[in-house]
């Protein structure tokens, strides 16, 4: 499963990739490992009026393509899904 994982990975092919995946921090809904992300990442992505809420802490990015969460954050209990990014 972690080869999968590391295959969607948005950050390169496997001999290049600096994605970190955090086989403890699942997805609060499909519990699918995600993909460690700046908060830069999600501020840029979120709808300019969720901006402030995405704060300083990093995020994860959800692989699993059927599950309605992108970025989540499972220790502050914030995930952003297609409609908060402005997506959907």
């Amino acid at each position: 499963m972690a080869n999968e994982i590391l295959n969607k990975c948005c950050c390169g092919s496997i001999e290049e990739s600096n994605c970190k995946i955090e086989e403890n921090n699942l997805c609060p809904i499909c519990k699918t490992a995600g993909v460690e992300v700046k908060n830069i990442t999600v501020k840029h992505l979120v709808s300019e009026t969720l901006t402030e809420l995405v704060g300083d802490i990093d995020y994860y990015l959800c692989m699993d393509e059927d599950c309605d969460i992108v970025y989540y954050n499972s220790e502050a209990n914030i995930k952003f899904n297609c409609v908060k990014l402005g997506m959907g």
